[in-house]
């Protein structure tokens, strides 16, 4: 198909990890791909065009049946578990959300974690902020989000 695209989608359970991958087809041979790009909304980062339309989620409302919540680029999305995987709690090395308990998501950097990837932190609302002692909410993503502005995280304050 001229100037078709396909989406590859990588989804990466065992680690928590996920994303898309946009490839491009320059059947032309014209080295010009721009034209596949242009009007899909796909690429860029004004996020899904409905809240929480199937895979999107609600991470503060752990809405997914049978799978966990986890960030996947500029949203969550409801990612299958692996059955008898360990989930690690607040303050624990993890190398994927998927791996942290629910209600938690792995931030590199968040705490004072060594031996993974970053530390599994609770998730909060910042317009109604709960964290543990010693801890603010934290906006998850910077900028506005369609969906996701109350999405904050507990970091060390």
């Amino acid at each position: 198909m001229r100037g078709a695209r396909s989406l590859l989608v990588l989804l990466l359970s065992s680690l928590g990890l996920g994303g898309c991958i946009i490839i491009t087809n320059d059947d032309d041979g014209s080295g010009d791909t721009a034209a596949a790009d242009e009007g899909t909304g796909i690429a860029d980062d004004t996020g899904p065009s409905s809240c929480f339309d199937p895979p999107q989620c609600d991470p503060l409302a752990s809405n997914c049946a049978q799978s966990k919540c986890v960030p996947d680029g500029s949203t969550f999305a409801c990612t299958p578990t692996m059955p008898g995987m360990e989930e690690l709690g607040p303050g624990e090395p993890c190398s994927g959300s998927v791996s942290c308990q629910e209600g938690l998501l792995c931030l590199p950097g968040g705490g004072s974690c060594t031996g993974g990837q970053g530390c599994c932190v609770p998730l909060c609302d910042v317009s109604q902020p709960q964290c543990p002692s010693g801890t603010v909410c934290m906006p998850y993503f910077s900028g506005t989000t369609l969906c996701y502005d109350d999405v904050g995280v507990c970091v060390v304050g």
